[in-house]
């Protein structure tokens, strides 16, 4: 019918995969016996991913765990994910041995992507611990008003005694209201407040 608009992939899938096909094609292209062979970015930066929600599991697993419980299942986490990982290249890599003929360049490919796949498991140990430095850096702001409610105004209300309430919201979107006499209050549903 006409041309459809493709969504862009995100920045960090295009650049890790369009950097590893690039160099794969530059290293091993010429040696291939088609030109439509698998490129390795994508099962790169799934190895990234893969050890990124590893990091965000031991994360959780810490806030929550405690003692040995903890430290055996972070201890299977991290043995589990390393595992994917290397399945992943090796299936990849598997599927991909048909486009080349020569053993010495099979060697070769499976020593890149296997190295590869190592740096890209070592750089989604680090996305994920900056991604959570984030999210918690974020909710830390939040919660003491300095991030996304600074420009925004605040319900006020006046009741019978002459006290004014300021609505607050807090972390998980729960409404709750400071009054001007020093105390909190909650909202009846009914147009009345009562301090808690």
């Amino acid at each position: 019918m006409g041309n459809t608009a493709q969504k862009k992939s995100w920045f960090l899938k295009r650049w890790i995969c369009k950097g590893v096909d690039s160099l794969d094609t530059l290293l091993f292209g010429k040696h291939a016996n088609d030109d439509d062979y698998v490129r390795s970015g994508a099962t790169i930066y799934s190895s990234m991913l893969m050890v990124m929600c590893a990091v965000a599991v031991i994360a959780i697993m810490i806030i929550f765990m405690s003692g040995q419980t903890r430290d055996t299942a972070a201890t299977w986490v991290i043995s589990i994910t390393g595992l994917l990982c290397l399945a992943n290249a090796a299936m990849h890599l598997r599927n991909t041995y048909p486009s080349f003929d020569s053993t010495k360049v099979k060697v070769f490919r499976s020593l890149f992507v296997l190295a590869l796949t190592g740096i890209g498991m070592i750089l989604g140990v680090w996305l994920g611990q900056i991604a959570l430095f984030v999210i918690v850096a974020l909710l830390i702001l939040s919660a003491f008003g300095l991030f996304g409610g600074g420009s925004k105004s605040k319900k006020g209300y006046k009741l019978d005694n002459g006290v004014t309430l300021e609505e607050e919201t807090g972390l998980l979107g729960e409404k709750s209201y400071r009054g001007s006499d020093g105390y909190t209050y909650e909202s009846n549903g009914d147009g009345t407040f009562t301090r808690i």
